[in-house]
């Protein structure tokens, strides 16, 4: 891995790796996942998990046995997991999917949001796309619909668009 000014920052001795956040990198060895911190390439958690994703609220999923709980920056588990399908925390709510349902989990884990969405992505401005039966909406961190389901397709917005 290199940095923008062609820098090697990390040499590829892992068999895979997720994209850079906040200075944090998913890293694979083998069939584990876990997470090093740059530039210190220090490990918060050693490979040990089925996978990873990146991280937002200093918390990051991680898949324990086919489903999906949380660790903090420290490797520490601390949001059991529990989950079908996760994304991550964005806004201090994370969309989970439980059976066939998604709803969303504040930070200690507490269901806030219900799960009885047929899809969802994460929070930005203020708003998360959710799909109800066909059609996609927007509701807000209190889980009220604000822009009616009516869309094919929606994604998070990203500078007010």
């Amino acid at each position: 891995m290199i940095d923008a000014n062609g820098q090697t920052i990390l040499d590829f001795t892992y068999d895979g790796m997720k994209p850079p956040k906040d200075g944090i990198i998913g890293v694979r060895e083998g069939n584990a996942w876990g997470y090093i911190s740059l530039p210190w390439l220090e490990f918060i958690l050693t490979p040990q998990v089925e996978d990873v994703w990146r991280f937002g609220n200093d918390l990051a999923p991680v898949l324990i046995d086919g489903k999906w709980g949380f660790i903090n920056i420290k490797g520490d588990l601390v949001i059991e997991a529990e989950y079908d399908d996760v994304w991550d925390f964005n806004e201090g709510l994370a969309p989970v999917k439980l059976g066939d349902s998604w709803g969303y989990i504040d930070t200690q884990g507490k269901l806030v949001i219900e799960a009885k969405y047929q899809n969802a992505d994460i929070f930005t401005g203020g708003l998360a796309p959710v799909k109800t039966g066909d059609l996609w909406g927007y509701i807000d961190p209190a889980g009220n619909m604000v822009i009616p389901p009516q869309y094919l397709e929606a994604r998070p917005f990203k500078s007010g668009i």
